[in-house]
């Protein structure tokens, strides 16, 4: 009922002039979902975040995570050895959901504390983003191994 043409102030509207109107009243709705849509998955989503935000989260990851899981991610230094630290690079850690893997850092887990409370939501997406690179810099580093 919205959708029809309202009278104008002479009381008469012509009947095509009415419906072109609200065709692109429609139109541009949906494109105002669609691109409110669109925008909240990139905001959500941070497997679309830019190369920048990846080297961010290698920064945040050398400062906060190098000491337990290595450089590489791989959890092979003394201290990560001796909390048994995952090696972020496995199918175990990779199979993990984006919002599981953003709960570890923000909660932490077993022997790994908290980092939420000194990181905002945009760095725990940016670690988030560079420990799902780390799984793809050792498929490289193995490619390269086979030649």
């Amino acid at each position: 009922m919205w959708l029809l043409p309202l009278p104008t102030a002479g009381g008469k509207r012509n009947a095509q002039q009415g419906t072109k109107e609200s065709k692109n009243k429609m139109n541009t709705r949906k494109r105002v979902c669609i691109l409110s849509l669109l925008l909240g998955i990139a905001i959500a989503s941070p497997g679309l975040l830019s190369a920048g935000q990846v080297q961010d989260g290698q920064k945040l990851f050398d400062a906060k995570c190098v000491r337990c899981h290595a450089k590489d991610g791989s959890g092979k230094t003394a201290i990560g050895s001796a909390l048994g630290a995952a090696d972020l690079r496995s199918a175990v850690v990779q199979k993990l959901t984006d919002a599981q893997i953003y709960a570890q850092i923000e909660n932490g887990k077993a022997n790994m504390p908290p980092f939420g409370p000194g990181l905002n939501k945009q760095q725990i997406n940016e670690l988030m983003s560079y420990v799902r690179s780390l799984a793809k810099k050792q498929v490289a580093k193995n490619n390269k191994r086979s030649r």
